[in-house]
């Protein structure tokens, strides 16, 4: 099998799962030597630039209209945007790379904050354009040259479910932080392969594993990867998204809840479900990680 870890560098791995939901071509394999999770074969440069430009991720899941991916995204939207105000202020200056269709973008400057987008996906960032009426950028960070006009412009950079989709993650970090100024925050958001579904749920199992994930992080991972870098500080803060109800779908119904996943059960559940994410949050096995790092 043609494998070269993306954090360390080894060729020598194991298959832990077999094709993924969307292909047949790509296993899931696991690096012999750290521990990392990713996709293999990865897809060439090309070939990622086609999956995107033409929105395949979304429309192997569902096809739904913009509006209907606001209202799904919400949640996230609201939780994300409180989120970055704790470490941001009127005059901050933010660049959400990976913006998708400009939500957040959308949310953040309606409340008076600037944001800048980075989007290269065409098809979605289109949309953005339209969505924030912000500038959605179109730069490649895989590249060796990043415009004078954006280096250390931004006081922080927020990367939502991003870093898992980068074939070279450390070459794509480092010319993140080129925009980023110094004392400026950066927020990496990823799925966590540590999600303690996976363990209880055949149906989940076989359906987490997708194209789109090139690598999938842990603590020890992410923090591998990171430790590539200087910065001041360095925060770990486990999010569980989804609630106890996905959980119990998945056990009950044995698939994913595409229309309306449960973020939030009714309130007369609600204790019930705070006890659920604060168990799975203190072990990280939420089905999310956090990391906050000062320059």
């Amino acid at each position: 099998m043609d494998f070269k870890c993306v954090i360390c560098g080894s060729s020598t791995c194991k298959v832990i799962h077999k094709t993924v939901r969307d292909s047949n071509d790509h296993d899931v394999v696991v690096c012999n030597n750290c521990n990392h999770f990713q996709l293999a074969p990865l897809p060439n440069v090309e070939d990622d630039e086609n999956f995107y430009n033409k929105n395949s991720q979304a429309k192997f899941v569902s096809n739904i209209t913009v509006e209907e991916a606001r209202k799904k995204a919400l949640p996230d939207t609201k939780r994300r945007v409180e989120f970055v105000k704790n470490y941001t202020n009127i005059d901050s200056k933010i660049l959400d790379i990976g913006c998708g269709y400009g939500f957040f973008v959308e949310n953040l400057n309606n409340q008076g904050i600037e944001v800048d987008g980075l989007e290269t996906s065409e098809s979605r960032r289109l949309i953005a354009r339209k969505n924030s009426k912000r500038n959605i950028l179109d730069i490649n960070l895989l590249s060796d040259s990043t415009p004078k006009d954006y280096i250390e412009k931004y006081d922080m950079v927020t990367l939502f479910h991003v870093l898992e989709h980068i074939s070279s993650p450390r070459k794509f970090l480092k010319n993140v932080l080129k925009f980023l100024k110094k004392e400026g925050y950066l927020i990496i958001e990823v799925p966590n392969v540590d999600d303690h579904l996976l363990s209880i749920s055949k149906a989940y199992n076989n359906f987490y594993w997708q194209r789109a994930h090139l690598s999938y992080f842990n603590i020890k991972s992410i923090d591998l990867l990171l430790s590539n870098f200087k910065f001041q500080t360095k925060e770990f803060i486990g999010v569980q998204r989804y609630s106890f109800l996905n959980m119990a779908n998945w056990l009950i119904n044995y698939k994913p809840q595409i229309s309306g996943p449960s973020f939030d059960p009714p309130k007369e559940l609600g204790w019930l479900n705070d006890k659920y994410k604060e168990q799975l949050v203190s072990n990280f096995k939420s089905d999310t990680i956090l990391i906050v790092l000062k320059k």
